[in-house]
């Protein structure tokens, strides 16, 4: 099942009413998703997501300008590093790491 069909199908009631009851406990819906999903994105805020998490700015149409010019003022947006482009500091952070615990 896709994420569009989630963010606007016959699920999305269903994550309404179970988004509604957490936000009654005062905590905000953090929903994580890999890949192009702008599509999703209005259904998602509809659904009463708080936080888009994990943003692949490398997948079609993520341009995060965009993204915070249109959802913005409506939709957090958490994430968008992409691990195999920062593969090389891989070895340096750990020696960081290493240095630090000792």
């Amino acid at each position: 099942m896709s994420l569009q069909n989630v963010a606007g199908g016959a699920l999305s009631r269903h994550h309404r009413r179970l988004n509604k009851a957490i936000h009654e406990f005062g905590v905000k819906v953090i929903y994580h998703s890999d890949g192009s999903v702008i599509d999703a994105v209005p259904g998602l805020i509809d659904m009463g997501i708080d936080v888009l998490q994990a943003l692949q700015l490398s997948a079609d149409r993520m341009d995060p300008h965009k993204l915070k010019d249109q959802y913005g003022d409506r939709l957090c947006f958490e994430g968008g590093v992409s691990v195999p482009d920062h593969a090389a500091l891989w070895p340096h952070l750990m020696m960081c790491a290493r240095r630090r615990s000792t």
